[in-house]
């Protein structure tokens, strides 16, 4: 917006025609310069300054848009930042656009904040809800869905519990004869995977010292427990 409003002042100088008009507008903005440069980005403020640096060539203005460094006692960058500071305080706005990408993530949080309360409210999904609790932290790992991951966090897998649930089979005890063979006793109780269950808790406890999070964590790799 400062080099906008630089550009609007040289617009409104008076010069006498026989004069050559050269302007230096110095930034400490590297990304704006940078910006400027990529014609690939085509955002709000950096298109009106394209456009006024054209206007400005148009009534025979040479425009140079230089970068200095900040903060190291340059008279007109350090007189820029004070009105900048000072602007703040001033209730008037000048300019009203909202960046995209802001858009975009106040959308995208409010779609989530939506998703998790449907989420908590939601009578179905009972046990999925105990292994994925949070709806953020599951977008945010980016859990890749395979078969064996669906199985255990909807304990729709061929687990004897759910076989006999559907009478398919007459019992729904584990083979190691210590309790129903749920998806919560395979991972976390089945004397017969002990081995196996030691192993990642033993990667866990090393990639996430967090233990709320190791859960989530060994879903996402999508493990297969193997059982006699």
């Amino acid at each position: 917006m400062a080099i906008v409003k630089a550009m609007e002042a040289l617009e409104n100088t008076n010069i006498k025609n026989s004069r050559r008009r050269i302007a230096t507008i110095y930034t400490d903005s590297k990304v704006t310069i940078q910006s400027i440069k990529n014609y690939r980005n085509h955002k709000s403020l950096i298109e009106k300054i394209r456009k006024k640096a054209i206007e400005l060539e148009k009534k025979e203005w040479t425009i140079q848009i230089t970068w200095i460094k900040a903060h190291v006692g340059h008279y007109g960058n350090e007189l820029a930042d004070n009105l900048a500071k000072g602007a703040t305080k001033n209730k008037e706005t000048i300019y009203k656009k909202i960046p995209k990408s802001q858009i975009v993530q106040q959308v995208t949080q409010q779609s989530i904040e939506k998703w998790q309360t449907q989420w908590e409210q939601t009578t179905k999904g009972l046990i999925t809800k105990q292994f994925l609790p949070n709806i953020k932290e599951i977008l945010r790992k980016r859990i890749q869905l395979t078969p064996n991951l669906t199985a255990i966090v909807t304990a729709h897998g061929k687990t004897n519990d759910y076989l006999h649930r559907f009478k398919i089979i007459d019992s729904s005890e584990c083979p190691c004869g210590t309790g129903n063979q749920t998806v919560e006793h395979l991972i976390y109780e089945c004397p017969k995977l002990q081995r196996e269950r030691e192993r990642e808790r033993e990667k866990e406890r090393e990639r996430s010292p967090n233990k709320k999070h190791r859960k989530t964590r060994y879903l996402a790799e999508g493990k297969k427990l193997t059982y006699e």
